[in-house]
């Protein structure tokens, strides 16, 4: 009769269940999540800017565009970068419009001339420079940043770390529930990941660079849900 009441308290408590589609010998089970995460200072950064060119015409936009494009081409080659550390992310060609007056006396939108985007995604591996990177390329032509993102190089690595920990974090609890209730854990039936964001920056101010810049840390987390049979 104990042995009844302390299975009964502990599925209420924990969600024990049955678990008709795991491969388990014993009816008897109970499931834990864990978290785990580690910490990486950065050492690579993302940067996306570009150039935006305004023209009469849509080959005037492009004319002028890829004028200033080449002059950033060269800067970020000049920097050391790597070629393959570099890739175009768009290139478009558009047109803009301005209210006009039509001879109805109405207003209609008409076009006014053509904008060229083109957009180039920048790895760089030493983070450090990236401040006076972004400087030396504005000076170049670029005249728009679109974003700047921090992250590691052994992210895989950082990421079997998180998921150890996030096991023994299920483990440590299943353990505590288990004593509480007097019963004692089996064996593993299960183990499931859940799907996680990728790297949340930690942000921790540096000394000022060219363009002040915050590398901070990454949390590289992972989630697991543990399930063991009860003896």
């Amino acid at each position: 009769m104990r042995q009844f009441v302390v299975l009964a308290v502990l599925g209420a408590v924990l969600g024990v269940a049955a678990c008709g589609d795991a491969p388990t010998s014993n009816d008897r089970h109970v499931s834990v999540t864990g978290e785990g995460a580690v910490f990486r200072e950065p050492d690579i950064a993302v940067l996306r800017l570009g150039v935006s060119t305004r023209g009469t015409t849509a080959a005037e936009a492009m004319s002028a565009n890829s004028e200033s494009m080449r002059r950033v081409f060269a800067a970020t080659e000049s920097l050391g970068v790597a070629a393959a550390d570099m890739k175009t992310s768009r290139l478009t060609i558009n047109p803009y419009y301005r209210q006009a007056l039509g001879e109805d006396g109405g207003r209609r939108s008409v076009i006014d001339g053509y904008e060229a985007d083109n957009a180039l995604r920048i790895t760089l591996r030493e983070i450090d420079d990236v401040g006076a990177v972004i400087d030396a390329l504005v000076a170049a032509g670029a005249n728009q940043v679109d974003g700047l993102d921090f992250g590691v190089s052994d992210l895989e690595e950082a990421r079997d770390e998180a998921r150890a920990a996030a096991v023994a974090d299920a483990r440590r609890k299943a353990e505590l529930y288990a004593d509480a209730a007097d019963v004692d854990l089996g064996d593993v039936v299960s183990i499931s990941e859940f799907s996680t964001s990728g790297p949340v920056p930690v942000v921790r101010m540096e000394a000022a660079m060219a363009v002040p810049i915050a590398a901070g840390r990454n949390e590289i987390s992972a989630s697991v849900m543990v399930v063991w049979e009860l003896d």
